[in-house]
């Protein structure tokens, strides 16, 4: 499990809060020559969004019959002609 350019031990850990994801890749194996020796039977590979170019907000909320809720949401724009930021919070 590769989530933008970092590799993951833990597969599940990696994918259970992101936010803003762009593209995910299913590269089947081996995957040795880009990935190292630890994608042998393959890569998922993560992509998530990088900042835009205006200014964007997304909220998403979760509530459940058990009491549980669940908000996600993220920010993004420009900085400066350069420069911008995404800022996600779970």
């Amino acid at each position: 499990m590769i989530v933008d350019d970092v590799a993951f031990i833990q597969q599940g850990q990696s994918i259970t809060n992101l936010a803003d994801i762009e593209r995910i890749e299913v590269l089947r194996g081996p995957q040795s020559t880009l990935f190292g020796k630890a994608a042998s039977a393959g890569v998922i590979n993560v992509t998530t969004k990088a900042p835009s170019e205006e200014l964007e907000r997304t909220v998403e909320m979760s509530v459940t019959d058990e009491s549980e809720q669940r908000v996600l949401a993220s920010m993004s724009g420009p900085i400066g002609d350069a420069l911008g930021y995404r800022i996600s919070g779970y």
